[in-house]
């Protein structure tokens, strides 16, 4: 076990360890979690078949191994509340690192289910938008979209992304970003992430979808745990940080796990820099700072 361990700055931290170890201190700790995940499951699936692909994320992504166990179990009691699968071929919700914490990001197919949950949707559906299609978009007291694809090979690059809602009244919610606030979205959480592990890269047009969706998803009514999701989704799309360690100590204020498996696997210890290393400007994306003020369209 990688019991040797130091602080900095009020953090524990441990030594770094073989992969093994390190994959099996946390199953023990989400093992040991497993009543808290159970609760916040509901029943939608097994707190088994949870920890199962939670385990699956950590071997396909080494760097989420070095991130603090308490990061790694807040982002599983959220995605459990939400009740939605570490799954990168469902989509519904991934973990990611960075730096030394790991970040519940909800992927495309994750906010579709977040959206039909909503009493007053009855549709959900998102689209690329190509230089070769027709695209026509009105906005005012009477907003119309027209999209008509072209069915040549060639459609030409992609210049907008968006996501409508059918409400049980009949009105059709829309909401479109242009691909150049795609890509910055994209650039940003890549230049912040340990990992280039992310479906930001992997999967652009479905986090584009998702994105269009999200920003709409705010205005319609939803239970408070699922609001609670979009709006942290938009704020780590703005480059604000996500402690997801947070709702873990939450869980432990609120008396349902003990403090000691939170801190039971604190995050790895980095190499410290090179005394003649250059400075880096805190509020720097590439050098993790979090930018001020709020997330765009917020």
């Amino acid at each position: 076990m990688a019991s040797s361990r130091k602080r900095q700055g009020g953090v524990a931290l441990a030594r770094r360890a073989p992969p093994r170890e390190r994959e099996s201190e946390m199953r023990v700790m989400l093992s040991r979690a497993m009543p808290a995940i159970e609760r916040r499951l509901a029943g939608a699936f097994t707190g088994e078949e949870m920890v199962a692909l939670v385990m699956t994320q950590l071997r396909r992504n080494a760097a989420l191994l070095e991130c603090s166990g308490a990061s790694i179990l807040g982002s599983v009691f959220e995605a459990s509340q939400l009740r939605l699968r570490f799954d990168s071929v469902l989509g519904h919700a991934y973990l990611v690192p960075f730096k030394r914490e790991a970040t519940l990001i909800v992927g495309y197919r994750g906010m579709i289910t977040l959206a039909t949950r909503a009493a007053s949707v009855s549709a959900v559906w998102a689209r690329t938008v190509y230089e070769r299609d027709r695209f026509d978009v009105e906005e005012g007291d009477k907003p119309r979209l027209s999209h008509r694809p072209t069915m040549g090979r060639d459609r030409g690059n992609p210049v907008a992304a968006y996501g409508c809602f059918r409400m049980k009244d009949g009105f059709i919610r829309t909401r479109i970003i242009p691909w150049w606030e795609i890509l910055e979205i994209r650039d940003k959480i890549l230049s912040r992430r340990r990992s280039s592990d992310t479906p930001w890269k992997s999967d652009i047009e479905p986090m584009a979808w998702k994105t269009a969706i999200r920003r709409e998803l705010k205005y319609v009514p939803l239970a408070a745990a699922d609001l609670r999701a979009v709006v942290r989704d938009e704020y780590i799309d703005a480059g604000v940080t996500a402690n997801m360690a947070t709702v873990a100590t939450e869980a432990v204020e609120a008396g349902e796990i003990d403090a000691e498996i939170v801190e039971s696997v604190p995050a790895i210890d980095e190499p410290e820099a090179p005394s003649d290393a250059p400075e880096t400007d805190p509020t720097d994306s590439a050098s993790g700072g979090d930018p001020p003020g709020l997330p765009k369209d917020f």
